[in-house]
């Protein structure tokens, strides 16, 4: 149920060749920057209540005939709320973010990230070209300065409480997925 929510947007990357699809006819403008970013520490930073709220607005805006909204909203709750761990001989419970390891993880991250991908797009004076983003990796081309570079990674940095992205940056090349 969440899978098909979590690719509606047109940032999203299915994987290394959609990313080289996505890109592969675009001139890119002389002088700009070639930019990647890593979202640290996205699954575990991801807060409960965010994560609830944005799956409820996901369902919202994308209304399924008899999908059980209410009762999936229930069970991703309680999956969330009672992920206990065993290490070194002691038991944990997770109190932020989500397990890497399951299976709604991704889904959940590109939902969990929609609206930084809106803002990332056209929340900042100056709109980064050819936004795209796989899960916690976005790749984008830059038409400003470096210094506006630096302060648009503040203005994301400050979108969603415990997401911070750090951008690595080139005129000549980048790695991204599986490419340079």
């Amino acid at each position: 149920f969440l899978q098909p929510l979590s690719n509606k947007h047109d940032s999203y990357i299915k994987d290394t060749y959609d990313f080289v699809s996505k890109i592969r006819d675009h001139i890119v403008p002389p002088n700009c920057f070639i930019v990647t970013g890593d979202v640290t520490g996205l699954y575990p930073n991801m807060t409960l209540d965010r994560i609830m709220a944005t799956v409820r607005q996901a369902f919202n805006d994308n209304p399924v005939q008899g999908r059980p909204d209410e009762h999936l909203l229930q069970l991703l709750d309680i999956t969330l709320r009672n992920n206990d761990i065993w290490f070194a001989d002691e038991v944990f419970l997770q109190i932020c973010g989500t397990a890497m390891g399951k299976a709604y993880a991704p889904s959940l991250a590109n939902i969990y990230l929609l609206e930084f991908d809106r803002k990332a797009n056209s929340g900042y004076r100056i709109h980064p070209y050819l936004y795209y983003r796989f899960i916690d990796d976005v790749f984008f081309i830059w038409i400003g300065t470096e210094k506006e570079l630096m302060e648009y990674q503040t203005f994301l940095n400050s979108l969603i409480p415990g997401i911070n992205i750090t951008f690595s940056w080139s005129r000549v090349e980048s790695n991204f997925l599986d490419t340079v």
